[in-house]
């Protein structure tokens, strides 16, 4: 299932204007070092690269089954045809500290029309906590439903 929303690296270029995705890694890692203060030695600093799943609010909709007994416990369904999947990737990336930096992102479809957001990031050990970082996306109460750390790598 394809979606046309573009992915964006952290200069919020479109995926498809950089290499093949493959060094985003290491291209984050490089914008985090010429951001860093002048007084912290580059290559000095604890980051973490972070894979992050932010799952929208979805919209319950009455399906049109008969009224058998096992399709009664199945009469809601999830879509998120409510929830504007740009306007929560744009909110997300709103959310600005000092040693965070917002790295590519996808649309991930999860099932019955249903997408998530995944988006990569650097922060710097030292300035932001990932769980105050999650606290502060799912206080995007109006798009955001939840959010989970997907994946963890020191750089």
């Amino acid at each position: 299932m394809s979606n046309n929303l573009p992915s964006h690296n952290s200069a919020g270029m479109a995926a498809d204007e950089v290499d093949d995705g493959k060094n985003s890694m290491n291209d984050l890692a490089e914008v985090i070092d010429k951001r860093a203060d002048a007084g912290v030695a580059a290559g000095k600093t604890a980051r973490t690269f972070v894979t992050l799943d932010v799952k929208p609010w979805g919209m319950l909709i009455r399906s049109n089954i008969a009224n058998s007994y096992e399709f009664n416990q199945l009469t809601e369904l999830l879509a998120d045809d409510t929830t504007d999947m740009h306007e929560l990737e744009s909110s997300v990336r709103k959310i600005e500290h000092d040693g965070l930096v917002w790295g590519v992102s996808q649309m991930i479809a999860v099932g019955f029309g249903v997408r998530k957001l995944q988006i990569n990031l650097i922060v710097e050990d030292e300035k932001v906590s990932v769980t105050d970082l999650q606290e502060e996306v799912e206080t995007l109460e109006e798009y955001v439903q939840s959010s989970d750390v997907v994946a963890m790598q020191k750089l």
